[in-house]
Formats: structure tokens, sequence, C-alpha cells
């Protein structure tokens, strides 16, 4: 049962007080070939509407014929929940191989750099190695909390994206919409277009300070785009989308009117 032996493995590598920082995902992944620099990654962070945003430009991207990678957490069942190309799960026989290979390089002799790897980070590594493996044409990688210190942020991405800032992990990220904000905003790469979402004026404010201090061009809700809703269906919400590139009436697959923003 190599499956439950790999899930046993892994699991031990969870913790509830881990120790933030990127290095070890630096290391680990520098020992694998740095897989995640040979990819073209849209990184999405936030509190709350990543995994909306995620799905939607997963299927517009896979609707313009390309191979979409996406990555997110936590899993529901099966770290194969996680990790997917077009919306088929990594096959369990490749997770399998993969978390072989972590295993080896953990508990090999030249790991001192390594020591207090999480859960988090080896699944997010596996990720980058997957889909670097199958050559996708574009990664999509939700940050697992806050964005600094998160270890997907050690991507150069193509395009970022915030969705919402909200009073979320306090212990860990602060407890000022502010604080909060300026560990999302870390993911933020320089010269690199950031999308903004509907966010509170304090908070969008450190975005910008940060945005602007990176030369990242920025296109936020209310002021680069705008939307308004027409109604309700029974499959989903009509809205109008205003922007200086594109206009139009457009339907969201999903109820709710957050689904829009």
């Amino acid at each position: 049962m190599k499956e439950i032996e790999n899930n046993q493995w892994i699991a031990n590598y969870r913790t509830d007080q881990p120790h933030f920082g990127l290095e070890r995902m630096v290391e680990l992944l520098a020992l694998r070939g740095n897989p995640h620099l040979k990819l073209k990654v849209i990184h999405i962070g936030g509190t709350n509407g990543k995994g909306s945003t995620i799905a939607f430009l997963k299927k517009m991207l896979e609707k313009l014929g390309l191979r979409v990678g996406a990555f997110s957490s936590p899993y529901l069942i099966h770290y194969t929940d996680q990790i997917s190309i077009n919306g088929e799960s990594i096959p369990e026989a490749k997770l399998e191989t993969l978390m072989a290979d972590y295993q080896s390089l953990l508990e090999g002799e030249a790991v001192a750099n390594l020591q207090g790897t999480t859960e988090f980070e080896i699944i997010t590594a596996i990720a980058y190695d997957y889909f670097a493996s199958e050559q996708v044409d574009v990664a999509i990688m939700e940050v697992g909390m806050g964005g600094l210190l998160d270890s997907t942020n050690v991507c150069q991405p193509i395009l970022t994206g915030i969705t919402t800032i909200g009073l979320d992990h306090v212990a860990l990220l602060g407890d000022t919409l502010e604080a909060i904000a300026e560990q999302k905003a870390g993911i933020t790469k320089q010269g690199i277009p950031l999308v903004t979402g509907r966010i509170a004026s304090e908070a969008l404010a450190v975005i910008d300070r940060i945005a602007e201090g990176k030369d990242a061009p920025r296109f936020a809700y209310g002021t680069d785009y705008q939307v308004s809703h027409q109604k309700s269906v029974v499959t989903g919400e009509v809205f109008d989308y205003t922007s200086s590139l594109r206009q139009g009436r457009f339907q969201t697959g999903l109820l709710g009117l957050h689904q829009i923003e």
C-alpha cells in the first residue's frame, strides 16, 4: 500500500507552528532543477474569492486551447485534489513517484538547510515539479496563507492577483487590514502586472504603495474595470463588464452576487 505509506510520510511534516520563510522552498526546488522557474505562473492571493477566481480563470484559459495547471489548498479528501491539469487531478501513481523522490531528498544526508520543511512546502514543490514535467502552458497557483512568506511565492509570475482583504489568520498575519494587506501584497513582483479586486481603501493604499515601489502595473476594481449586476438566473448571475480593454454582458456559471466580483 505505497499510497498509504506516502500519505503517512508527508503527514509527518504537518505542523501547527511552521517557521515561515522561503529559504527551504528555494533549496528544495533547487535540488529538483528549479521547476518553478520553468513555468508561466499566474499567482492568486487574497482572503476570500481565490477559489472562484481560479475556477473562472482556468476555464477561460482552457477555452483558448491552453493546457492549464492549477494548484489550490487545502485538499478535500486526498492530496490529488490540490493539483490538476485541465480539470484532471494528478494521477495517484505520478503523485506517489514524486512523493518518493522528495522523501529521498529530505531523508538524505545533505539536508541541513531543509530542517523544518512542512507538509505544505512539500506538496507545493510537487505541484511545481509536476506542472513543469507536464509542460503546461500556464500554472495557476493559489496562495496558501498570506503571500510574502507563503511557500508558493518562489515563482516568477507573469501575472498576480489579490481578490479581497479581510481579517484572517490574525495571529500570524497581523490584526489590521493594513498589516494583512502588506503580507498579501508580498506576491507582487518587479514590473509584473497586478489585478486587485474589491478591497477596502486602507488596505488598497498599502497594496498601491508596494506595487508602485516595484513598478508593477495595477488593474484595479472600480477604477480600471467596473461591473454591474443585471439579473439572477437559474445557472448564475448576469452582469455588465466595462474596462478600457473590453466591455460586454456576461454570465457567471456560479450563483451569488459575489461571484461577479
